[in-house]
C-alpha cells in the first residue's frame, strides 16, 4: 500500500490541491493512504470506490470526504468516461471549514458524503471555474484564491445540513427552489414551462436570473439535469430508449440522442451496452 504526503503533492500557489483524475483504465488505481485529508467528487461518469475494504458505486455528484487514517482506491465500471474532482488540503485546514461565517452559535455538521443537489452541482461547478479563470490572472492575490477554494469546500461538505440558498447567500432562494424543482419528473418533463411556473416568475425574469446567478440558459440547465437522469434510467432500468427519451422530458428521440452524445460522448444504446458489456 502506498502513503502520499501533503509535501509531495503538486499545489497551487494557495497551499491547495486541485487535481481532475480521468479514469480510462478498467484496473482499479493503486491502494493508497496520506497524511493530508482529501474531498472529491464526481464530475462526469459512474466508478467504483473502495474505502477501508467497503466498496461503494458512485455517480455524478456524489461525493465523499477521505481522512488521512482512510484507504481508498478507484475503479472505472463501464466503457464511460469516468472523472472526479480532487481538493486535498491539510488537516489543520480541515478544522477551519467546520466554523463557517453565520454559525458562530452552533457549529453546523459537516458531510462526509453524500450528493450534491442540481443546484449545488451548478455551483460547484461555477467556484471551479472562477477558480481556473483566476489561475490564469497571476496580479489575483493567492488569499483570495484561497476564499473561493473555502467556499467550494464548504459548498460540498454543508450541502445535506443546510440548504442551497443558505449555502450561496447570493443566490436568490426561489430561485435555488426552482432549480431544484426540476429533479421532480413532472417539472423535468414539462421543461421551461414547468421551471416558469414553479417560480412565479416571468420566463424574461427568469431568464435574466439564471444568467446572473449560474450563468446558464434555462434550456442549458434543463438539458443538463435532464441528462442526468437519463444516465441513471439507462444504468438502472432495462426501459427503451424511447421511453427513457420521453419520460425526462424529449418526444423527439433523435433530438435526445444529438442531447446525449454532446454532453456524455455517446449514443444512449452505446452507453447501456457499455455498461452491460464492460468487463
Amino acid at each position: 500500500m502506498k502513503t502520499l504526503y501533503f509535501k509531495d503533492v503538486p499545489k497551487q500557489p494557495y497551499g491547495i490541491a486541485i487535481i481532475e483524475t480521468v479514469l480510462n483504465s478498467a484496473s482499479p488505481t493503486e491502494l493508497h493512504t496520506h497524511d493530508f485529508c482529501e474531498l472529491f467528487f464526481i464530475k462526469k461518469g459512474e466508478m467504483l470506490h473502495t474505502i477501508n475494504s467497503e466498496s461503494f458505486l458512485m455517480r455524478r455528484s456524489d461525493f465523499r470526504l477521505i481522512h488521512s487514517t482512510d484507504i481508498h482506491c478507484f475503479q472505472k465500471v463501464s466503457r464511460e468516461t469516468a472523472s472526479l474532482v480532487n481538493i486535498s488540503f491539510p488537516t489543520d485546514f480541515y478544522e477551519h471549514l467546520k466554523t463557517p461565517a453565520g454559525f458562530a452559535e452552533k457549529e453546523p455538521k459537516l458531510s462526509c458524503q453524500g450528493s450534491l443537489s442540481a443546484t449545488q452541482m451548478l455551483i460547484v461547478e461555477e467556484l471551479l471555474d472562477l477558480l481556473l479563470r483566476v489561475e490564469l490572472l497571476p496580479e489575483e492575490l493567492p488569499e483570495h484564491k484561497k476564499s473561493l477554494v473555502f467556499s467550494l469546500l464548504q459548498t460540498i461538505l454543508l450541502s445535506q445540513t443546510i440548504s442551497d440558498s443558505q449555502i450561496h447567500t447570493d443566490i436568490p432562494p426561489w430561485l435555488c427552489q426552482t432549480v431544484d424543482a426540476l429533479k421532480r419528473p413532472e417539472i423535468m418533463r414539462e421543461g421551461i414551462q414547468g421551471l416558469v411556473r414553479v417560480s412565479g416568475r416571468s420566463q424574461e425574469h427568469l431568464t435574466r436570473q439564471l444568467k446572473k446567478y449560474y450563468h446558464q440558459t434555462p434550456s442549458q440547465i434543463i438539458n443538463k439535469i435532464r441528462i442526468d437522469r437519463a444516465q441513471e434510467l439507462l444504468s438502472a432500468t432495462n426501459l427503451p430508449i424511447l421511453e427513457i427519451s420521453m419520460r425526462v422530458g424529449y418526444e423527439s428521440v433523435s433530438y435526445f440522442n444529438r442531447l446525449f452524445m454532446q454532453q456524455v460522448g455517446m449514443s444512449p444504446r452505446d452507453y447501456r451496452n457499455s455498461l452491460q458489456n464492460f468487463i
